[in-house]
């Protein structure tokens, strides 16, 4: 399970967590772990990965998010924040239920691409 959190950038006034942001939802990507939150702060890894969705409400300056899970390293990223940036468009995943990469495997036995 990995916990994720929002702390204070170093130049930032000291205070409880991040007040100009919140974690917004996390995933890992794996279709069938259905008995699992998509909102809130941790997820479980899936083939060694996890996301996590991070909004804020500043025009500029810094959100640092830590990542901590038992037995190994926290992780830290100090991510930029600046109202210059252009929305980009988000793309929807395609079902590779029945496509050329293989079943997925909760619906079926794995098969290589080849």
């Amino acid at each position: 399970m990995i916990h994720f959190a929002l702390e204070q950038a170093e130049h930032q006034s000291e205070g409880n967590g991040n007040p100009e942001a919140r974690i917004f939802g996390v995933g890992n990507g794996d279709n069938a772990a259905t008995c699992e939150s998509e909102q809130g702060n941790q997820k479980s890894a899936f083939n060694g990965w996890a996301a996590v969705l991070v909004q804020s409400w500043q025009r500029t300056g810094q959100v640092k998010l830590v990542a901590r899970s038992a037995g190994l390293v926290s992780g830290r990223v100090l991510i930029e924040i600046s109202s210059n940036l252009k929305p980009h468009a988000v793309h929807l995943a395609r079902d590779e239920r029945n496509g050329p990469a293989g079943t997925h495997r909760s619906f079926g036995q794995m098969k290589a691409a080849l």
